[in-house]
């Protein structure tokens, strides 16, 4: 199997070029779509979006700090408390072809660690140019999230209920996106014994407040 000469930075969204690892770029013509650290909310949000205030096509996330620092307009991002995505992330590479991981160890969570630091740095550094939904509140109340997106200069187009965005999830076979009862205990103890897990609860107390 063919690989890069250098290790990847972190368990990010890295493309190799001829010469190193460069952040996948997005393209600025979808630029309303969701964008934020993986297994934070991400599918949900961007099915209630494009159905609630689209054309009803799911185009798929984002979850670079590229979005983020060099999006054209207003940029909705979704947070989730670091415990639980990075926990979750750590453990949905392991079904990524691409991603070429087949156990969570330790060293595996740093880079997801060092991902979520710098995605998470991205959006502080620019929070003015971001809307930021709360996993937590998003999830339970879509009128949340309408008090939000009308921040970004949409307008609603038609009434979703929770209940139909799920269902557009299962028809878009996203069902992985949805709540699964997989056992993270093991993965989230790795996350908290990382010294860096502290700076995790920091920066994103940071953005959320």
């Amino acid at each position: 199997m063919w690989e890069a000469p250098t290790p990847k930075p972190d368990s990010g969204m890295w493309m190799w070029t001829r010469e190193a690892w460069e952040e996948q770029t997005y393209d600025v013509s979808h630029n309303n779509i969701v964008c934020g650290y993986p297994r934070s909310g991400n599918t949900y949000l961007n099915h209630y979006v494009s159905m609630a205030y689209g054309d009803g096509e799911f185009k798929g996330n984002w979850h670079t700090e590229d979005k983020v620092r060099n999006s054209t307009g207003k940029v909705m991002v979704s947070i989730r408390n670091p415990l639980d995505c990075i926990a979750s992330w750590a453990n949905y590479q392991l079904s990524l072809f691409n991603f070429d991981l087949t156990e969570v160890t330790e060293d595996s969570v740093e880079d997801d660690i060092n991902y979520y630091l710098r995605f998470m740095q991205a959006v502080l550094d620019n929070k003015d140019n971001c809307v930021i939904f709360d996993f937590d509140e998003f999830t339970t109340d879509l009128s949340y999230a309408d008090s939000l997106i009308s921040e970004v200069g949409l307008t609603k187009i038609v009434s979703v209920s929770d209940a139909g965005v799920k269902a557009a999830m299962n028809e878009n076979q996203r069902q992985r996106n949805l709540p699964e009862d997989t056992d993270l205990s093991a993965i989230k103890t790795m996350v908290q014994n990382n010294s860096k897990y502290a700076d995790c609860v920091a920066i994103y107390n940071a953005v959320k407040g």
